[in-house]
């Protein structure tokens, strides 16, 4: 009777909300039922995109020939640490701040290179910048920036902190990521792959980041650190003016039989005892499966960063 009564003094106003009513309780019960479907549909969208795209497989820059009065070779370092008139300097250390947390240097500042310009109380020092070992085209350019502003006693360290840290064994073997190892790639190092992996001998040319000429098959049943050791004295023979300070070689074994590899190698290199200025030495963690499943997050990552997300259903 009462709802009769509130029809008749405004039948249009509460058909309105009677209808909005009727339809409100619905839809709720949609979008409360649905969203985890709806949330599944969106993901089957993005990777039936990034799998219609095709795989851009990164490439190495080329080897870019440092600027030499900005860096800091790791004998002259070593040299500075014995000599009891050698002026302290100031250590700057550069590298992202998760490094730096993981592996502290001791004495040195810590920021981020682009901070370094703001730093006038720096100009007059002597600045030794501490990168990742893999960071040489920003370090030269930040060097050269540097001394256009002021900064006439800044330098870079080769190697980076890793030689900072361990300045009588720079030739150690390095961990490497597969993310930090393609970040590298546009730095200007002249990589050289060491491969132990029977799926990158099987992978097609256009995978790797290097040249086939700068590929080198290891023999897994064969001394390795005896093989590493012929094929750097031969690289460091052949080099050209201003490129050898930005090579490196990097292991690249398969997931499968990257312990017994990596043991095996650090094993040999011990007996025949440690070159502190070789050229430095990674092992890419992970192996070459590592390395395809970056590419691959990356590619998917950068398929779906331009296209709008699907609104979850029942939502307007």
């Amino acid at each position: 009777m009462r709802l009769r009564r509130f029809c008749g003094a405004g039948l249009a106003h509460a058909v309105a909300v009677c209808a909005a009513v009727l339809v409100a309780a619905p839809l709720r019960a949609q979008t409360d039922a649905e969203p985890q479907s709806c949330r599944a549909d969106a993901h089957a969208v993005r990777d039936a995109r990034a799998a219609e795209s095709p795989v851009t497989w990164p490439r190495q820059v080329p080897p870019l020939a440092l600027t030499p009065s900005c860096w800091m070779s790791p004998a002259e370092w070593r040299q500075r640490l014995v000599s009891p008139g050698a002026q302290a300097a100031m250590l700057v250390d550069v590298r992202p701040a998760q490094h730096r947390r993981a592996t502290p240097i001791a004495q040195a500042l810590q920021m981020d290179l682009p901070q370094l310009q703001g730093k006038r109380f720096l100009m007059q020092e002597e600045v030794i910048l501490l990168g990742t070992g893999l960071d040489h085209a920003d370090l030269d350019a930040a060097c050269r920036q540097l001394r256009s502003q002021g900064f006439g006693r800044v330098k870079a360290l080769l190697g980076g902190a890793a030689v900072a840290l361990h300045p009588t064994a720079s030739a150690r073997l390095q961990d490497l990521s597969a993310s930090d190892w393609i970040a590298s790639l546009g730095q200007g190092l002249a990589w050289t792959v060491l491969s132990l992996s029977k799926a990158l001998d099987a992978a097609p040319a256009v995978q790797s980041p290097v040249d086939e000429q700068q590929t080198h098959r290891l023999d897994a049943t064969h001394d390795l650190a005896i093989q590493l050791n012929a094929i750097a004295s031969r690289k460091a023979r052949g080099d050209q003016p201003g490129v050898s300070a930005s090579r490196a070689l990097v292991f690249i074994a398969d997931a499968s039989t990257e312990p017994e590899l990596r043991a095996r190698l650090a094993a040999q290199r011990a007996s025949l005892g440690e070159r502190p200025d070789a050229v430095p030495v990674y092992w890419l963690l992970g192996g070459w499966q590592a390395y395809q499943a970056q590419v691959a997050s990356m590619q998917a990552i950068g398929t779906t960063a331009g296209h709008r997300l699907q609104a979850a259903c029942g939502r307007f």
